[in-house]
């Protein structure tokens, strides 16, 4: 269990429900840490998690063949839940998923929306990630057992 130190330490930094996400993760060995803010993302680095976003799970399943297309998932974070995405990261992570990118790009950073704006779009992005993440744990998992026998 992390002491009352740390977590004000990272509360220091952080928005509180980031500092409590890292706080569990290290408090369970988590292997992965999902997160998509840039702050929190470096927190849990430096904390030694590896640390993976919505895009990333996203990416993994489009590889893994149970997404066809990621340009659609894509612009649906970006439309529905007005999740922000940078030109440069959508390309990089399009030519990774061996999709063409467009050289087009949001007019203006949208807001952020809160889960109280909008929960039904973040209760369906959060269950496929978790199913998504659960599932490469488990093929992590296995890869791991096969290496050790």
């Amino acid at each position: 269990m992390l002491d009352s130190a740390t977590i004000r330490l990272l509360t220091a930094s952080l928005d509180r429900g980031e500092a409590e996400a890292i706080g569990l993760a290290i408090e369970m060995s988590a292997d992965w840490i999902l997160m998509d803010e840039t702050d929190g993302r470096s927190s849990a680095s430096r904390a030694g998690l590896q640390v993976t976003g919505v895009i990333g799970i996203l990416l993994r399943a489009k590889q893994r063949g149970e997404l066809s297309l990621l340009k659609p998932e894509l612009e649906a974070l970006r439309t529905q839940a007005r999740f922000f995405i940078g030109g440069r990261l959508e390309r990089e992570v399009l030519g990774l998923a061996g999709e063409q990118a467009e050289l087009t790009v949001p007019p203006r950073r949208p807001r952020l929306i809160s889960a109280l704006e909008r929960p039904q779009a973040f209760v369906r992005l959060l269950n496929h990630c978790v199913l998504v993440f659960h599932d490469c744990e488990q093929v992590g998992r296995q890869a791991r057992l096969k290496g050790t026998s």
